[in-house]
């Protein structure tokens, strides 16, 4: 499975309250209320389990986090990064 597949079922499953509620790429986590803080604390947390990176404190950054397709950007950038 790759990231935006994982990451997108990680939220529908832990996160999607209302069943009806469509989840796309593009959708505003925030904005939508799918998500808030504490909430990201816990996606941080899964992403650093299941892709083995570290987010910094520095990038505790809700805009990175804002939809699906920046969480894949962020995965992804951070597991090149750490190939490098």
């Amino acid at each position: 499975m790759n990231v935006r597949d994982t990451v997108s079922e990680y939220i529908s499953r832990k996160f999607l309250h209302e069943r009806f509620q469509t989840l796309t790429i593009a959708t505003a986590l925030f904005e939508e209320g799918i998500i808030d803080s504490m909430a990201m604390l816990d996606l941080v947390k899964f992403l650093e389990k299941t892709f083995y990176i570290t987010v910094e404190d520095r990038e505790y950054i809700p805009d990175y986090f804002a939809t699906i397709e920046r969480i894949e950007l962020f995965v992804q950038n951070k597991l090149t990064t750490k190939k490098q």
